[in-house]
């Protein structure tokens, strides 16, 4: 599988640090300019929902209109190396914003010191891989699909750390055990239905993550820890819920009061990646208190078989939340009706729950060059990531997706 072994290289060289094979570098590597992109076109028929691929777009892929945004995204790299144990690079990336527009932005910016050939040091603007190859999720000619799962990685919040991690390589016989310790600040922005963008700059991140490498098999478990640097709580809501007299209201003005920011992150994956077959299995649940915060496991089960030049591939993925949408308990009045709308969309706001099933084929064209068909197909029931009429999405609803995509690297 030559494409693939290829991405693996590059995606470790632009996003990640490859240990293992830097220990055995002999010489001085050069510097070097490197770019990645995907031009996707995207399609769906179904009215008045807005498909997005994760919480950071401000819009989705409208009904009946061949959506150019979603999936595309481009970047280039500059990797140099001061001596054979001190290293670094500056990446640049382009891509729909949180407010709506494209702009470069500085997406990685790090420098690394090879302490020894087990340990590494890595310092700066750094990705927050939580999730297994959530690091490099924006060079699509390593992966099997047009886009990551957005059941499983659309919800992710951040995906750039301002900070530092360890990494330790620790040899196991005929296998790995890699053990990563990282913390710093948040850089990123989420959308809300409404169009409101939650700024995350600053928010307080930390984790790790054990990874065991053995022959074709790769296995990790990891947490994370964001802490949101601040809610805006709503307050005008709040005072109208205590002054209703509804025990439920006063129950849901209690819980919109609580400054609940920390968010837990736990994931584990498998998988298999030997000859024409690639496959993975990743489960992982995020854990919140607030109102603000979700609560949501996601599952996502993919893999793929080489023919030569085409590869098929198949996924299927889900996210469902475990806190459901509360009722204030006052009566459907014209004088009540905007409270209950505002604490119904507030706590919508949270709500995940879909899931998909995923066929397509990977075309490898040339040498870096990669062509891609996708069929999806997505069940919804009421879920945040996919806006409906300004909203987010509610009720039982599904639609299917159709995507083309080419991807590169250089």
């Amino acid at each position: 599988m030559r494409w693939k072994h290829g991405a693996w290289m590059f995606g470790g060289l632009v996003l990640t640090v490859s240990l293992h094979a830097s220990a055995r570098d002999a010489t001085l590597q050069p510097t070097t300019l490197r770019g990645f992109g995907t031009v996707g076109a995207l399609y769906h028929g179904h009215d008045d929902l807005e498909y997005r691929s994760q919480i950071g777009q401000a819009r989705g892929a409208n009904a009946d209109e061949i959506d150019f945004e979603t999936d595309t995204v481009a970047g280039i790299q500059l990797n140099g190396a001061w001596r054979r144990d001190v290293d670094g690079a500056i990446q640049l990336l382009t891509r729909r914003t949180a407010e709506d527009r494209w702009q470069i932005e500085l997406h990685r910016a790090f420098v690394r010191y090879q302490v020894s050939p087990s340990l590494a040091l890595r310092a700066g603007r750094i990705g927050w891989d939580i999730y297994p190859r959530a690091d490099s999720r924006y060079i699509g000619y390593s992966r099997l699909g047009i886009r990551p799962a957005p059941e499983t990685y659309g919800i992710i919040p951040t995906d750039a750390v301002d900070g530092a991690e360890a990494l330790y390589t620790w040899p196991l016989g005929q296998a790995l055990l890699h053990i990563k310790a990282y913390g710093g600040r948040g850089n990123a922005k989420t959308v809300n239905a409404n169009g409101r963008v939650n700024n995350l700059d600053g928010s307080s991140i930390w984790g790790g993550h054990l990874e065991y490498v053995r022959g074709p098999w790769t296995m990790r478990v990891g947490n994370g820890v964001f802490l949101v640097d601040s809610i805006e709580n709503p307050t005008g809501l709040i005072e109208a819920l205590r002054q209703s007299g509804s025990a439920e209201a006063q129950s849901l003005a209690d819980t919109f009061s609580e400054n609940q920011r920390r968010v837990t992150f736990f994931a584990a994956g498998l998988a298999y990646d030997e000859g024409p077959v690639q496959a993975r299995a990743f489960v992982g649940h995020t854990e919140g208190k607030g109102y603000s915060t979700p609560q949501v496991t996601t599952v996502q089960l993919i893999g793929g078989y080489d023919l030569g030049r085409i590869t098929p591939y198949a996924s299927a993925a889900l996210m469902t939340s475990h806190v459901d949408v509360k009722g204030t308990g006052l009566t459907d009045t014209p004088e009540n009706a905007e409270i209950n709308a505002s604490a119904e969309m507030i706590q919508a706001f949270n709500q995940y729950n879909q899931h998909s099933l995923t066929m397509g084929l990977r075309y490898n064209w040339r040498p870096g060059v990669a062509l891609k068909a996708q069929v999806d197909h997505t069940w919804l029931r009421d879920s945040a990531l996919v806006f409906e009429n300004d909203r987010p999405q509610t009720g039982n609803d599904e639609l299917t997706l159709f995507g083309l995509a080419l991807d590169f690297i250089f």
